[in-house]
């Protein structure tokens, strides 16, 4: 069909067409076209339908467990049918009230607490990662840091993930929305906690947006102790930096190319002095190679930082348990509301 692949991922594809250009991504046998007109996404059908028996679904669909349904200002994108079933699976509290994902002692691990089946675990925990990676990016923090118990869950762990769930259900209607009125600019934002976890390593959190709404996310434990909070900070704006340039060469394949530099934000005004201007070598040279990676790519243009206020950092939910009244502030701010 003379479909071309995309370099940056290679389940994406783009096709001229007379009305525009077909967007098509690729999952199994689970196909998304976005199509300039009907006469295109006609054109598609038929050429499929000769080869295929297919099922279609038109401005409302499901794609890999995710509700994608036009609306009048843009795309709403919500998981709620996925969230019933894993209510039905878990048996979660459908009528749950929970007004937040964590609770004081979450960070807590008790090995003398009984274990529970690794298999049962796992089930629930990934289950709430699909959810989290795809449209909920507001319970990505905790569900990340009950994946870092996997190898010997015990069941307060257990109760911590149905708290999510319950957490989930209760804020049911939160959804991404995709606005078709905005200037379509990527945007990242980094953030870290020093000393998060026991074994005092910290854990850092990335949120990138196309047009304000969140298009990737990643929360993650730090692989390494650092020294200090700012140290923390650069290693989550090491890890932000591939994300962009990635989205970067993919929105280039899709001819999409968005302006350049990309704003990258960050609260830790430390951590941007010693990206911008460099670092005392006796204090900081353990760190050269990080802030030289990230200052290599403001000198060729590809990111400039600027300063984000705590207050109004999106990312800082990716970092650190949070009650559910600032979790929603910060998604708010990221196109992740409730009807």
């Amino acid at each position: 069909m003379k479909f071309e692949r995309s370099v940056a991922d290679p389940c994406a594809y783009t096709r001229p067409h007379k009305d525009g250009q077909l967007y098509l991504t690729v999952h199994v046998d689970d196909m998304l076209l976005i199509s300039p007109s009907d006469d295109a996404r006609l054109w598609f059908e038929k050429d499929m339908e000769s080869q295929f028996t297919i099922t279609k679904q038109v401005n409302e669909l499901s794609y890999l467990g995710m509700t994608v349904k036009k609306s009048k200002n843009g795309i709403i994108v919500h998981q709620r049918g996925y969230i019933d079933s894993m209510v039905s699976k878990y048996q979660a509290d459908r009528e749950s009230k929970t007004t937040s994902p964590t609770s004081a002692d979450f960070l807590t691990y008790d090995d003398k607490d009984d274990k529970v089946d690794t298999t049962k675990y796992l089930g629930i925990v990934m289950s709430l990662m699909f959810l989290a990676r795809f449209t909920r990016a507001d319970v990505l923090m905790p569900v990340t840091f009950l994946a870092t118990k996997s190898a010997d869950p015990r069941q307060k762990d257990y109760n911590k993930a149905m708290k999510i769930l319950n957490y989930v259900v209760a804020t049911k209607s939160r959804h991404l929305t995709f606005r078709s009125n905005v200037d379509l600019r990527l945007a990242a934002y980094s953030d870290a906690s020093h000393m998060l976890h026991a074994d005092a390593k910290g854990h850092g959190g990335i949120i990138v947006t196309f047009g304000g709404t969140i298009v990737a996310t990643k929360s993650f434990k730090m692989k390494l102790v650092t020294k200090s909070s700012t140290e923390s900070e650069l290693v989550a704006v090491e890890e932000s930096v591939p994300y962009v340039l990635w989205i970067l060469s993919l929105l280039q394949d899709l001819g999409l190319e968005t302006k350049k530099p990309v704003k990258l934000l960050q609260d830790n005004l430390s951590a941007i002095g010693i990206i911008q201007n460099g670092g005392s070598f006796n204090r900081s040279k353990h760190m050269v190679a990080r802030y030289g990676f990230v200052k290599q790519h403001m000198e060729l243009g590809d990111v400039a930082f600027e300063h984000c206020p705590g207050e109004v950092m999106p990312a800082d939910m990716l970092t650190k348990p949070l009650d559910g009244s600032r979790i929603k502030k910060l998604s708010e701010l990221v196109n992740l509301v409730d009807d």
